[in-house]
């Protein structure tokens, strides 16, 4: 597991930001939104990548108020972005589409009022023809609700609670056709623990104390047969890390022992399988002086 290295990577004209939202539009790469700390400026802007090292600032018609810690899924042929948090200290609600086939490039509102609290650092998943969403932090507090949808308009969320406790800016993840849920933070702190379930509704403890420090924001993928975890923050957004995890069911949870060239950080833009390698972008840290700050570099970890 050593025959992986860091190569740094065009991100032209960017601006630092942090919890914006990416996702693959079949063989691009997208990712929208997040907040620069620095300016105290959320933003709506769309980037797409079709090939390594260049990236596309697509021009948009109509688009959503700007945002972060919103989900952002590719689900029947449209990019669905869900929920978020923006410049009015609003937790949002609204479910937009994007099709990048158009001639004419425009996010529209399809749901303004589903039948859940407007919510950030939920995390949204496709899986058996259905978009999902999982838990996040709403005005009365952390959840650990799950709704799912066929259409994206309709939702149902019957199920019974599952036993993770209620959590924001975890992360889930589809593996082995089974989802896979991990750390975050929850009201009491953030978690090392894991989850899985093989139907979304019904879920298992997998472990309780993974082998890393307990934290939220981290960024996850699934590469090389592996999930993969990168950074994130302790729960008193005191300690930001820059360490590298892997994951199989056949090994367990191990850590990547390679030079990491980029600083520790949360609230990472992108962290994608893309190209053959895994594409990081940007994120967030907050200094001893308690003032939050954001990068605008990108990094690629590639398989020698």
């Amino acid at each position: 597991m050593n025959d992986y290295k860091w190569k740094e990577t065009m991100t032209p004209n960017w601006d630092p930001v942090s919890f914006a939202a990416s996702c693959i539009y079949k063989k691009s790469q997208i990712f929208t939104g997040g907040w620069n700390p620095i300016n105290n400026l959320f933003n709506s802007n769309l980037w797409k990548q079709d090939k390594q090292d260049h990236w596309e600032k697509m021009p948009i018609k109509n688009s959503f108020n700007p945002r972060n810690g919103h989900s952002l899924s590719f689900f029947k042929d449209r990019v669905y972005l869900i929920g978020g948090f923006n410049y009015e200290s609003k937790y949002l609600r609204d479910i937009w589409v994007l099709d990048l086939d158009n001639s004419i490039i425009e996010w529209k509102c399809i749901q303004d009022s589903p039948p859940w609290e407007g919510r950030e650092g939920h995390q949204a998943l496709v899986f058996q023809n259905s978009l999902w969403v999982f838990g996040g932090i709403t005005k009365s507090g952390v959840r650990n609700d799950i709704w799912a949808s066929k259409d994206g308009i309709n939702w149902e969320g019957d199920f019974e609670t599952p036993p993770w406790s209620p959590r924001c800016f975890h992360n889930i993840h589809l593996y082995n056709n089974k989802i896979w849920l991990i750390a975050g933070s929850s009201s009491d702190g953030a978690n090392n623990d894991m989850y899985v379930s093989k139907n979304g509704k019904n879920w298992e403890l997998y472990d309780a104390t993974l082998p890393f420090t307990p934290r939220f924001g981290s960024g996850v993928t699934i590469f090389d047969d592996r999930i993969w975890l990168f950074g994130g923050s302790d729960a008193k957004e005191s300690e930001f890390f820059n360490d590298i995890w892997w994951f199989s069911e056949k090994e367990g949870w191990n850590e990547l022992h390679i030079n990491t060239p980029w600083k520790p950080r949360w609230g990472f833009n992108c962290v994608q399988s893309y190209l053959g390698n895994i594409n990081l972008l940007c994120g967030g840290v907050r200094f001893p002086d308690r003032k939050y700050s954001a990068y605008a570099d990108g990094w690629v970890l590639q398989k020698n």
